[in-house]
């Protein structure tokens, strides 16, 4: 994959942040990306998110996601957040990612399908 970039633009009509994901970005466990993200959600008081890998690939490890919920939860990120990430193929580590999210409470989604993200965002 190419050079890592990250772009933010906030769809103000839809309430939605959509970050477009360029490169390969490993899952960090500074959490920096999430610090980036959350606040450019508080810059906007906006609680929906779509997290755009289309043209990027997502690289996670299993034990950092294990403990990102946590993490999640100790940044004061609320529940009630939405968040789509969208992808080219889902596989069952992005599977395993969702569903640590969902077992701890939280709405975070993995799809392959932009118009489906962004309705279940909408919903």
């Amino acid at each position: 994959m190419s050079k890592k970039i990250i772009k933010y633009e906030y769809l103000k009509k839809e309430e939605i942040l959509r970050v477009r994901i360029t490169g390969t970005l490993r899952q960090d466990p500074s959490l920096e990306l999430v610090k980036q993200v959350k606040g450019e959600m508080e810059i906007h008081d906006c609680w929906k998110s779509l997290i755009d890998f289309r043209k990027g690939e997502l690289v996670i490890n299993t034990t950092t996601t294990y403990y990102r919920p946590d993490q999640f939860r100790e940044m004061d990120i609320s529940y009630k957040n939405r968040v789509a990430f969208v992808v080219n193929t889902i596989t069952a580590d992005l599977r395993f990612f969702e569903n640590v999210f969902a077992n701890k409470g939280y709405y975070l989604f993995v799809f392959d399908d932009y118009k489906k993200a962004k309705a279940w965002l909408k919903g």
